[in-house]
């Protein structure tokens, strides 16, 4: 991949709309000066051209709509649910980059960007699957009663709906969390009360009347004490690929976000820490790079 090509084709889709200065810089994360018009992007290494149109689209629409004030909500809460709102404006102000986002996520969940396996999706906390389903992947599930958070994500449209938004859902995990604290109790004596000991048959050959009658066993007698061994029954072996939706969901933190932990750690791999830094100027619709 020609790297400065990339970077010029991108940054003049999504940018060219105004003047502004864009510097590549060491940085795992990018920022942006509204007073002085100035963004500052990561440098990424080992991207494809899509994952980099992807992250490009992804971090402008961070500096340019998320603001950079305290935040009294859970972190990985608010990066789930900001990450829908700003993408949604990206897509709408830009729509071109509609096909970026969609294959670019598909192509960091084939990388398991995200630390899950595809098969295991509907094994996750409610917040990982509000996340991968605003990023593209298929075949999520949804209770009823979820759907209704997951339509209230993709309709925030500030950042402040967003906090409201996360702290909301972030109480509504911690209640999913309580609700396991007490099935288990109740599991734990369902466990007890299957664990006892059966009762043993008595052995019809062990039986020996006074005179000695009953020492053998009439043929009938014994076919019926030990069945053929094609009459024992047969176990199926375990399925270990195929998780178990209930061991998943019990065994998830629904008050954390594993998904957007594991993509954070994945992207800051992408950082090329030993380019050179470099700045591109935008002028409306020309590009200067020096």
């Amino acid at each position: 991949m020609s790297f400065n090509t990339e970077v010029k084709g991108t940054l003049a889709k999504l940018l060219a709309t105004e003047n502004l200065t864009v510097e590549h810089r060491k940085v795992s994360t990018a920022s942006f000066d509204v007073n002085n018009r100035v963004l500052v992007l990561p440098i990424w290494k080992n991207a494809s051209g899509t994952v980099y149109d992807l992250l490009v689209g992804h971090e402008v629409g961070h500096a340019l709509y998320t603001p950079n004030i305290p935040v009294h909500a859970n972190k990985g809460f608010v990066n789930v649910l900001e990450d829908v709102r700003i993408e949604k404006k990206m897509k709408v102000t830009y729509p071109g980059l509609r096909k970026s986002f969609y294959e670019g996520y598909r192509e960091l969940n084939h990388r398991d960007f995200f630390g899950v396996a595809e098969e295991g999706v509907n094994n996750l906390a409610f917040i990982d699957r509000i996340n991968l389903h605003y990023k593209g992947t298929p075949d999520i599930e949804f209770t009823i009663e979820e759907q209704i958070w997951v339509d209230r994500a993709g309709k925030t449209e500030t950042f402040e709906e967003v906090l409201e938004l996360a702290n909301d859902l972030y109480d509504y995990a911690k209640d999913l969390e309580d609700k396991k604290e007490d099935l288990k109790p109740q599991q734990q004596d369902l466990d007890l009360d299957l664990d006892f000991d059966l009762p043993q048959d008595t052995d019809e050959q062990d039986q020996v009347t006074p005179d000695g009658e009953g020492d053998e066993l009439t043929e009938e007698q014994g076919n019926k004490s030990e069945p053929k061994p094609s009459q024992q029954p047969q176990q199926e072996p375990a399925d270990l690929d195929t998780p178990s939706y209930k061991e998943g969901g019990d065994n998830v933190d629904e008050t954390h976000s594993a998904t957007d932990e594991s993509l954070q750690q994945a992207l800051e791999t992408l950082v090329d820490d030993d380019a050179r830094e470099w700045i591109t100027l935008i002028f409306l619709n020309s590009i200067l790079v020096r």
